[in-house]
């Protein structure tokens, strides 16, 4: 469950149907989405931080949690904020973080469109492949596929 907090922060609470409530993740910044993985007690999550210093800015961060021990893994911080979805496959075996980049130029006519009225500058698409369970700080390493494109889907 999302909770939005007074202090402007946003919790991520796992709550059973045996009644445990255990918060997660609090950030103050935003979480963008969060999958279960289907074969481990996994929770993978894209969401963003807040850099230290005085200045408000935030990073962008890919991190799973282990729901039996509750410890929380980064597993990339990627540098810059663009628009960024996540897509775990349906056997829980690979997980694809579709980043787009905006024009910044006015679009015309047959522009691929971000969820917003930007056109697409370049798109990035960044596997990560769990082949086996993963075990704690046992995670794959991201990588970046040749294959350009965006919202991709999983085929049964």
């Amino acid at each position: 469950m999302l909770k939005y907090n007074s202090d402007f922060t946003q919790s991520i609470f796992l709550v059973t149907n045996q009644g445990l409530q255990k918060e997660l993740i609090r950030t103050a910044g935003e979480l963008i989405n969060c999958q279960f993985d289907p074969r481990t007690p996994q929770l993978y999550c894209l969401l963003t931080r807040r850099k230290p210093g005085k200045d408000f800015s935030e990073q962008l961060t890919f991190e799973a949690i282990d729901l039996q021990t509750f410890a929380v893994q980064p597993l990339l911080v990627l540098p810059d904020q663009v628009e960024t979805k996540m897509s775990l496959s349906p056997d829980g075996v690979e997980l694809l973080l579709d980043r787009v980049v905006a024009q910044k130029s006015e679009p015309v006519a047959g522009d691929w469109r971000t969820d917003g009225p930007s056109a697409i500058a370049l798109s990035t698409l960044i596997l990560f492949k769990f082949k086996n369970a993963p075990a704690s700080n046992n995670y794959p390493s991201p990588q970046e596929l040749r294959l350009k494109g965006c919202r991709p889907r999983w085929l049964p």
